[in-house]
């Protein structure tokens, strides 16, 4: 983890708002870890995160992904522009019920704090898996 990445065991603690609610970050990042771990998962993989936020980002970059699309609907994505981290992440502007993407466009898909916000959260989630790859790994809420 970077410098700039809390880790999970840290006594300080940071609240930050990931993807519209105040979480704590070493706890998030903990869990997030511990999946990671716990499920093999590659973070040089590619990752689109639907819905996202750039607080999803960062978490996702100390997390040790560095290959991430970040998705959401354009104005949220113009509004909630992160400088600091624009050169490495890619930007699509994407509804999560219609995701318009070739099927297994992505290794993994990684979803926050989405799905109740869908219409149709089912929807929602099959567009994940068929943007996924056959062995991909979705994770949400």
């Amino acid at each position: 983890m970077g410098s700039a990445c809390m880790r999970p065991t840290s006594s300080t603690k940071h609240d930050v708002k990931t993807a519209g609610s105040e979480k704590r970050r070493d706890q998030f990042l903990a869990v997030l870890l511990r999946y990671i771990k716990t499920c093999h998962i590659d973070t040089n993989e590619t990752l689109l995160v639907i819905g996202g936020s750039w607080q999803d980002v960062e978490l996702l970059i100390c997390a040790g992904f560095n290959d991430i699309t970040l998705s959401n609907f354009q104005s949220q994505l113009e509004e909630d522009a992160h400088t600091n981290l624009s050169a490495k992440v890619k930007l699509l502007a994407i509804d999560t019920e219609q995701v318009d993407l070739p099927d297994g466009s992505f290794d993994c898909v990684f979803a926050h704090e989405v799905l109740h916000h869908c219409r149709s959260p089912h929807r929602g989630l099959c567009e994940m898996l068929r943007a996924a790859q056959a062995c991909c790994r979705v994770g949400a809420e």
